[in-house]
């Protein structure tokens, strides 16, 4: 768990200024390899965790340097630098590391739980308009960005009825407790409140 949150989080915050339409965080096979579960379900031996982990450490190591000079060569204005390459050269050396770990059916579905990764933890348009994503399934720019649109009204959607959902479990929660019990909770909560909600994405 603790790799995997570590991948969660470079994923996020070691590939910033990606320019603007593309995914920040797109499928990655070490997040799925340090996806709870994953173990069990590919029977990934501890060999190969450890390897991956070793893969993994010296690639962050890599990525952090080479966009530091990456950065450093853009704001001295030595030559063009395009971010979205180095960091696309990056992941594919990683994966091609990763490749070298695992077995062909491992690696296939490796890659299918990478994808579900992206979309349990950022969502489905995320998932959906990866670069990676995009690549598989020919989406154009102005079809990602109609997704994008798509999914802003979907998601309001969503959250109305994740909303009303949980106030309904809740209640139902609540009218477990005595009469005495719910009057006092009354005073103390008095109605739902809508803000401070947490967003959740489909």
């Amino acid at each position: 768990m603790r790799e995997y949150l570590l991948v969660m989080l470079l994923m996020v915050f070691a590939i910033p200024q990606v320019s603007s339409g593309q995914s920040q965080r797109d499928s990655s096979l070490v997040s799925a390899i340090f996806w709870p579960g994953t173990k069990d379900e590919i029977d990934i031996l501890d060999s190969q965790i450890d390897r991956s982990r070793n893969v993994f450490h010296h690639w962050s190591t890599e990525i952090d340097t080479e966009l530091s000079k990456a950065f450093q060569d853009l704001n001295a204005a030595k030559k063009h630098i395009d971010i979205n390459d180095v960091v696309e050269r990056l992941h594919a050396r990683l994966d091609e590391q990763i490749s070298e770990i695992f077995l062909p059916h491992q690696m296939e579905r490796l890659r299918e739980l990478a994808y579900w990764s992206e979309a349990n933890l950022h969502g489905a348009v995320a998932m959906l308009t990866s670069d990676r994503m995009k690549k598989t399934l020919g989406s154009s720019t102005s079809r990602v960005d109609e997704i994008r649109k798509e999914a802003d009204a979907l998601q309001r959607e969503f959250e109305k009825e994740a909303f009303e959902l949980r106030e309904k479990y809740r209640k139902k929660l609540i009218e477990r407790l005595s009469k005495e019990q719910r009057e006092r909770l009354k005073e103390n909560l008095g109605d739902p409140a809508r803000f401070g909600q947490p967003k959740i994405k489909f």
